[in-house]
């Protein structure tokens, strides 16, 4: 929000509409004073800053709420430029590593992902899936978080002795598997929403969001396991050295 207040106050003060006509007037004062005086510039002078400053006002007034909505998108369309370049970046990563499964469970979270916001934001319905797309794209973040973390599992695991390869090997599977269930669970949702759209009660709805949170839990859960799990390994590579 702090952000957004000061692009907003950016915008409104420091636009090039507003700072060049001001600038201008001022260059044509400091060229009529080193002239002795030359009254066309003083008036040229006067007539820019005094536009730009009624420029100015003109937006805080009047332009304040379009101008806001327009930073808002424009600073939502660089976090989804910047997510969706992460989000290739691990694509591309996961394709590495001679593993079809993470790579494909990564697609089908994005599309699941992207079914949801298409959906919820169709008109008549938009408001009303505000909290079952946020537990929705909080399921798809940790998801693709704990994606994240089997690859670096893998990873580990290739240099690792072979019984403790098979131990974290053992993890990675047992990661996949609960990451396959949040997929499964998303894309459920997503049909059982789509069937309620018009006929859905509060309560339906309400189920729907639970069910999507209890799945969230989880992801979390199994999160906060695999960090833990990376920092004893990480401690334990130290103490070796």
């Amino acid at each position: 929000m702090k952000e957004v207040q000061n692009r907003v106050l950016q915008e409104i003060f420091l636009a090039p509409s507003v700072v060049l006509p001001i600038v201008a007037g001022a260059s044509a004062w400091l060229l009529s004073w080193a002239g002795n005086g030359i009254d066309a510039l003083t008036i040229a002078g006067l007539v820019g800053v005094l536009g730009g400053f009624g420029w100015m006002a003109t937006r805080a007034i009047f332009q304040t709420e379009a101008i806001t909505h327009q930073t808002i998108q424009k600073l939502q369309l660089q976090s989804l430029q910047a997510e969706a370049a992460e989000l290739d970046r691990l694509d591309h990563l996961l394709s590495q590593d001679k593993d079809d499964r993470d790579q494909h469970l990564l697609r089908l979270l994005r599309l699941h992902r992207t079914q949801f916001e298409e959906f919820a934001s169709q008109p008549g319905i938009a408001i009303r899936s505000q909290g079952i797309l946020s537990s929705a794209k909080q399921l798809f973040t940790a998801s693709v978080n704990n994606l994240s973390e089997s690859y670096k599992l893998l990873e580990q695991a290739r240099k690792l002795p072979p019984k403790e390869q098979r131990a974290l090997l053992g993890k990675r599977e047992q990661l996949l598997s609960e990451i396959q269930d949040s997929v499964e669970h998303l894309e459920s949702t997503l049909t059982q929403y789509k069937n309620l759209t018009e006929k859905s009660t509060g309560n339906e709805l309400t189920r729907l969001r639970d069910d999507l949170d209890a799945n969230l839990r989880i992801a979390k859960r199994t999160e906060e396991r695999l960090r833990s799990l990376e920092s004893s390994n990480t401690n334990e590579s130290d103490l070796r050295e």
